[in-house]
């Protein structure tokens, strides 16, 4: 009996260690494509990109957004999403879109791979895989541009690029974040926050940098509203843009305009407006 005992509990430690195996498997298996998100208790479907993009964007607004009755700048419809790039990255963009450090393995900033996620995974409060599908979702540097004077703040400028594309708002608020400095500086989890936020108090905003922009999730042409070439700033002017490039922007049927010094001048501050279209 004793003999009949010790088989049977061999077999089945057998058995509870072929479950546990692939119970493991299977987690780690469904751990690639989705994750926890813990601010709603449930999973981010990593496979469908966009989707994923606008929950963590949302995650961070729930989170991290403040809720000032008389906020000092009215974010969400004040500003425009700008990105510049270099003229020649035209041709990927337009059959790939806009890509970042991990699909590319360059960047127009610092390149440090390691740093950058770190980075990223303090934005987004969550811990996202290497590798597809959580590159695609990983974000797109670019800054904010306003409709009216945010006092101690400036567009981005050379050497991030050339060409400026501005974004339909409709396709890229929602899954945007931004921080008022640079991410790639001493960062905190609660530093970024959604184009929903409302700083009540201008120290919120840390005068004297440009507002970054994370966009999460694809960028493709497709999510831009228009084009800006042979632009400047206050720190000088961006390269000059070549009619050859110019015509390719012109192909996609995407508006192609050169900036207008008059009306930015106009404005008053450093405002990239569009005026000869192309």
């Amino acid at each position: 009996m004793r003999q009949l005992s010790n088989n049977s509990s061999m077999t089945l430690r057998r058995h509870l260690n072929t479950f546990k195996c692939a119970f493991v498997w299977g987690f780690f298996s469904v751990l690639t494509t989705s994750l926890l998100n813990p601010a709603f208790g449930q999973t981010i479907d990593l496979n469908s990109t966009e989707n994923a993009a606008l929950q963590i964007v949302e995650r961070i607004h729930r989170q991290h957004d403040r809720s000032s009755w008389s906020p000092i700048v009215d974010i969400w419809n004040e500003s425009e999403i700008q990105l510049a790039f270099k003229t020649q990255y035209i041709d990927s963009i337009v059959t790939r879109g806009f890509l970042n450090l991990h699909q590319t393995g360059h960047s127009n900033s610092v390149t440090a791979y390691e740093k950058r996620i770190m980075v990223e995974n303090l934005i987004s409060g969550i811990q996202l895989p290497a590798g597809e599908p959580s590159d695609t979702i990983r974000p797109k540097y670019a800054f904010l541009g306003f409709s009216k004077q945010v006092e101690g703040f400036f567009p981005q400028y050379a050497p991030y690029g050339d060409i400026i594309a501005v974004f339909r708002s409709e396709r890229v608020k929602q899954r945007t974040t931004y921080t008022p400095f640079d991410s790639f500086g001493v960062i905190r989890n609660g530093d970024a926050r959604t184009l929903r936020d409302r700083p009540g108090r201008r120290d919120q905003l840390r005068a004297g940098a440009y507002i970054e922009a994370q966009i999460w999730g694809p960028l493709m042409v497709s999510d831009v509203n228009y084009f800006l070439v042979n632009c400047f700033t206050d720190r000088g002017e961006y390269p000059r843009v070549t009619q050859e490039a110019i015509r390719k922007l012109v192909r996609t049927n995407i508006p192609v305009f050169e900036c207008n010094r008059k009306r930015a001048a106009e404005h008053g501050w450093n405002a990239l407006l569009p005026g000869h279209r192309y």
